[in-house]
């Protein structure tokens, strides 16, 4: 088992209500038909490709898609040991735009396993770039369908990692 990237797309009542304490992310996984993704450890090496960075922290599009802004961020599930973090429905729109204009292509132009390797870079491993990018891909294009589903939905998005 590791740290899996995981999000769920929640109306503006919902996200305000886990920001509350009031309602709960894994609870609010459970509602039949709810848009929920799963991307595996693919989490950090999707971040590194589009941003450069490690655990890349900031606002623009590319960092939307792996979201860890810190101002963003649900406190109330570190006590957990659960990196839990929201994005708006603006958000939600341009981490959309910014996949919907990925293909293989683009993505393997920004794809560096070299980088990823040295920067230590979670589910990197040496010696498996074409493992590790088809790995990585088959993620990046259930991830660009999920926002494309939320955005459309005029949906914000809770991701957390565990």
């Amino acid at each position: 088992m590791g740290m899996c990237g995981n999000y769920i797309s929640v109306t503006n009542e919902e996200l305000k209500a886990v920001q509350d304490g009031k309602a709960d992310i894994f609870e609010l996984c459970k509602t039949e038909g709810r848009s929920v993704t799963d991307i595996d450890k693919s989490w950090d090496m999707m971040s590194f490709t589009f941003t450069g960075e490690h655990f890349g922290m900031g606002n623009s599009a590319e960092y939307l898609v792996v979201p860890m802004i810190i101002d963003q961020m649900l406190d109330e599930y570190s006590e957990e040991g659960i990196n839990a973090y929201w994005l708006t429905q603006a958000q939600v729109k341009e981490a959309s735009a910014f996949l919907a204009d990925i293909d293989e292509v683009k993505l393997k132009a920004n794809f560096d396993h070299d980088e990823l390797v040295a920067n230590e870079v979670y589910g990197a491993g040496d010696g498996y770039a074409e493992e590790d990018f088809s790995y990585m891909k088959e993620y990046v294009f259930a991830l660009r369908d999920f926002y494309k589903k939320a955005a459309e939905e005029n949906k914000a998005v809770i991701f957390w990692i565990c």
